[in-house]
């Protein structure tokens, strides 16, 4: 590995790594520099776009993996502590910059696949800034987007026909019926037993013949999560934060609100696959 680095050596790195040919001279010559094919490995390994393609893979958590410990129930006490905490996270986090409108068009698609119908009102939860929701306000009239940060709500004001609302107590902001539930990207920012208070909210407030898409953490190798660790350090980058609600929690919240589980499929945009485990689920409520 501290072979030295020559011109068709890179080359052929490039091909082998990224699978495509390096931009320019320039940044061959930069990739040169590294000096020997081990550090040249390291420095491809650990690129952005090499991630990139690693969470276009399949999961790679073994069918053999084992259990997790995991402690999913919480009063309305603990509710509210947990909102308080991701509150004075995420009020101090710049809204993020990408686009949703490919999560608002797999939402959709995700209907339309099962036979369930558009929504009239849907609610989203964790909405932040806002990035899927003003592709959602286009598909469903009247949505309401909730999330736990004032801060990043005020980057959503801007969108037209839809509702905001903090969640900062057991009701999650859910005080009215709807037909859909959506949540991307933020049910593993909050400790298990949250995520936990919030599905069955949902589930309950879900009116009969409507539908819940939702992501989550399912499955994180070697994770395990205690009431008594609630206050636990989490990671620096709030974005980088991984909490894990097992699929069976998920299932025995689905079977206690009368809820059909009509999909539940890997999602790939949470990485290390061969870590993680993140879920989409599609779950539908009979109609009475």
């Amino acid at each position: 590995m501290d072979e030295k680095l020559t011109d068709e050596a890179v080359r052929l790195a490039y091909k082998f790594f990224l699978g495509r040919a390096a931009e320019n001279d320039e940044m061959l010559r930069f990739a040169l520099a590294y000096g020997t094919v081990g550090k040249l490995r390291d420095a491809f390994l650990n690129s952005r776009e090499f991630e990139h393609i690693l969470n276009l893979k399949p999961r790679l958590v073994p069918a053999g993996a084992r259990p997790m410990p995991v402690e999913s129930q919480t009063d309305d006490a603990g509710v509210r502590a947990m909102l308080a905490e991701l509150r004075a996270t995420w009020d101090r986090v710049p809204p993020p910059g990408w686009d949703g409108a490919r999560q608002a068009a797999d939402v959709m698609a995700c209907l339309d696949r099962n036979g369930l119908a558009r929504p009239r009102e849907a609610f989203e939860l964790g909405c932040g800034a806002g990035r899927v929701t003003r592709h959602l306000a286009a598909l469903a009239p009247l949505l309401t987007a909730c999330d736990a940060s004032p801060v990043q709500l005020t980057a959503a004001q801007n969108i037209p026909g839809i509702t905001l609302r903090v969640a900062d107590d057991a009701t999650f902001g859910m005080s009215e019926p709807f037909d859909l539930f959506y949540s991307y990207h933020a049910l593993h920012y909050g400790p298990p037993p949250l995520a936990a208070r919030a599905l069955a909210r949902a589930f309950a407030m879900l009116r009969p013949g409507g539908a819940a898409v939702f992501q989550l953490v399912t499955y994180g190798m070697g994770y395990s999560y205690a009431a008594a660790e609630a206050h636990r350090p989490r990671h620096p980058d709030p974005y980088e934060e991984r909490q894990v609600l097992p699929q069976p929690v998920v299932f025995g919240l689905a079977r206690d609100a009368g809820c059909d589980v009509v999909e539940a499929f890997d999602d790939a945009s949470v990485a290390p696959s061969a870590l993680w485990r993140s879920s989409i689920f599609v779950l539908r409520k009979p109609a009475t």
